[in-house]
């Protein structure tokens, strides 16, 4: 058996156990940390852990907070590169599979690994582990550091309880190569995002005497109605990116909740909502307009005869930009792997905003197609393990 096959047969083994996890995100994934921290360490590496709050403060059963991992190969030392992905997942829904979600499945001719996070972005995390022993034996005079970050798919939770430590109690890579699943195409820039919640409270009454109460669910819709005009104005406005598609901030809400029955006015309604910004554009301006709009447009209405009428917007993740930098040290380090296919600019988030905000030239570059994230049946080729494995080979 020759290096690739043998390496490949090991990534299947390693994808086959991180599959089995149900690391989805929001729930503590002790399960997975712990296997994986295991695994390292029983190749001698050093390994920390960092822990952070839990998404829920309620979620209880466990005394594990949900955690990054970070262990480097070679001399313990800044400088090097780190390669860095997420082991959470998002959730399933077990009936709209044809196929076991928490369990490797191939195709009939081999040719696709099936399961949750398969691409999105266990196969890359199954390389790099299955790599571990090959690059413990270069006795590298260069280090390469591992991340393995959590609750990403909330908004990137985990990374910067990460990245703030590094060049502090951890080392500080040079380069940092975020593995999403690209196709193995260079990213070298992302929009930033935040992700929102807006509570309105309201007034409670009978349904037959609406004049005795405030309708939540009435304002809510006054300021999807808001949120939408401000979508059309960055839509329109001089703020372009071209490097982007679409080439501006965009703005969706994507669950709105509210009222208990039919004949009661509401009292509560709660908007999620998101906005997705080029690099260039002011995140904290488009919530400071929303503001104004709720103290001067909204609440004045109602506050004289209602005063407990309240709009309350939360901001519950939030990831920075991946500036496009395109002479950058991590996009060179890449071509030196041997990729000469040109890079992209991408309209999803990842970690490697965190990364750049920490210092540290980063890229998107891993293997897997972003367009079976988060979908059923999810699935990676396993031509592209072997691809992006040839890279790491070289490393």
């Amino acid at each position: 058996m020759d290096s690739k096959t043998h390496l490949l047969s090991r990534t299947e083994e390693i994808l086959s156990q991180l599959v089995s996890f149900q690391s989805v995100t929001g729930h503590t994934g002790e399960q997975i940390i712990n296997w994986v921290r295991k695994y390292l360490s029983e190749y001698n590496l050093q390994v920390h852990t960092i822990p952070f709050p839990p998404l829920h403060s309620s979620e209880g059963g466990s005394s594990m907070y949900p955690a990054n991992i970070f262990t480097t190969i070679g001399p313990y030392t800044d400088g090097g590169v780190c390669f860095s992905g997420h082991l959470d997942v998002v959730p399933v829904r077990s009936e709209n599979w044809t196929r076991p979600p928490f369990e490797l499945s191939k195709s009939s001719d081999g040719s696709r690994y099936y399961g949750r996070g398969t691409s999105d972005m266990k196969g890359f995390a199954a390389l790099l582990l299955a790599m571990v022993p090959e690059w413990i034996n270069q006795n590298r005079s260069s280090p390469i550091h591992l991340a393995f970050t959590y609750d990403e798919e909330s908004g990137c939770r985990g990374a910067p309880y990460l990245t703030r430590t590094l060049g502090k109690s951890l080392p500080a890579p040079a380069t940092a190569i975020i593995g999403e699943p690209t196709n193995a195409v260079p990213i070298l820039g992302h929009k930033g995002g935040l992700a929102c919640r807006t509570e309105v409270t309201g007034v409670p009454a009978h349904s037959s005497n609406p004049n005795h109460g405030v309708n939540a669910i009435y304002i809510a819709t006054d300021i999807v109605n808001y949120l939408r005009s401000l979508q059309g104005s960055l839509a329109t406005g001089t703020l372009q990116d071209q490097r982007f598609n679409p080439s501006h901030s965009t703005i969706s809400v994507g669950t709105i909740e509210g009222g208990s029955a039919r004949n009661i006015i509401p009292q509560n309604c709660n908007i999620v909502w998101e906005l997705r910004s080029i690099p260039e554009e002011n995140q904290n301006a488009i919530i400071e307009k929303l503001d104004s709009y709720v103290q001067n447009h909204l609440l004045t209405q109602y506050r004289s005869d209602f005063p407990t009428v309240d709009i309350r917007t939360t901001v519950t993740a939030e990831y920075p930009p991946l500036k496009p930098e395109s002479d950058s040290a991590a996009l060179r380090q890449i071509s030196e792997l041997g990729c000469k296919t040109p890079e992209e600019c991408v309209t999803f988030g990842t970690e490697a905003g965190h990364y750049q905000a920490a210092g540290i030239s980063s890229a998107v570059w891993g293997p897997g197609d972003i367009q079976q994230a988060h979908i059923n049946n999810e699935y990676i080729e396993r031509d592209q393990l072997v691809y992006y494995l040839s890279f790491l080979q070289r490393v």
